[in-house]
């Protein structure tokens, strides 16, 4: 199939002070039934939230923000829900929590996103858990793109409520849509700062879905799938249970999981 940005305008929420808000309801999974509306959204950096955006979201009935960045990111931009009393706040770093080391090969995003599944499981268990919990969602998951730690999280839930591979490698090519031109010289000036080369660097801006593909491949074939994945991180049967009765409804679509796949067309 052909892989686009999904038409559905409810996806894409426009948050002043971010790219790449968006809402992972509307996806069709195996069983025919579809994710919710509504609960849980991924998300680039929420630190230049002005309060009007802040209360937008959280009118979205948003009780969880879990964030992944390192602890220096952090320490740099400071999350505006850290001290919030309308949610509640978690910071759980999916990569190893110290400033990385500038290099002149970085490690391709495929090379990452393996060692965040093969290295980073305690973390993952904490925030697919925080997830399950009775009041766990509706919630966001972001890092500084919502791209590469995010989309791993999002994957794994994705997969966990049966969403098809084709659905998760797209949502994931989706954030091509909104990181644009403004998000990348942003980010290349950031590099330039940090001693980085920036025809080195590039690469890890993007989203191929062939970096998604590739990803979901080494969750089949080192862990034998979703469910086995979670299971083997430390995840109850009853969470895995919990996600996907909060996440999924009870609709049957006309034909199976292909009804919410992405499709072609635009966001504005």
């Amino acid at each position: 199939m052909q892989r686009t940005a999904s038409s559905d305008l409810r996806r894409h929420l426009l948050l002043e002070g971010t790219y790449n808000v968006r809402d992972i309801g509307g996806y069709g999974t195996v069983d025919g039934r579809m994710t919710r509306w509504g609960m849980l959204f991924r998300a680039d950096g929420l630190h230049r939230l002005p309060p009007d955006a802040q209360a937008r979201l959280c009118g979205q009935g948003v009780k969880t923000v879990v964030d992944l960045r390192r602890s220096d990111e952090l320490a740099a931009a400071p999350n505006v829900f850290a001290k919030s009393s309308q949610v509640t706040y978690h910071h759980m770093s999916l990569l190893i929590d110290k400033p990385p080391v500038v290099v002149e090969n970085p490690r391709s995003l495929i090379d990452i996103y393996r060692i965040i599944l093969d290295e980073r499981q305690d973390q993952i268990r904490m925030v697919l858990s925080t997830f399950a919990a009775p009041e766990g969602l509706p919630g966001v998951v972001h890092c500084t793109a919502g791209k590469d730690r995010t989309g791993v999280i999002v994957a794994l839930i994705l997969g966990l409520c049966g969403v098809p591979h084709d659905t998760i490698v797209a949502d994931y090519a989706l954030t091509s849509t909104y990181l644009g031109e403004g998000f990348i010289e942003e980010t290349r000036q950031h590099v330039l700062q940090r001693g980085y080369i920036w025809e080195q660097y590039q690469p890890l801006v993007t989203c191929p879905p062939e970096n998604m593909e590739a990803t979901l491949h080494h969750l089949d074939t080192t862990y034998g799938g979703f469910e086995a994945y979670a299971g083997h991180i430390g995840v109850a049967e009853e969470q895995i249970r919990r996600l996907r009765e909060t996440l999924l409804d009870e609709r049957s679509t006309p034909h199976g999981g292909e009804a919410a796949e992405p499709v072609s067309g635009s966001e504005t």
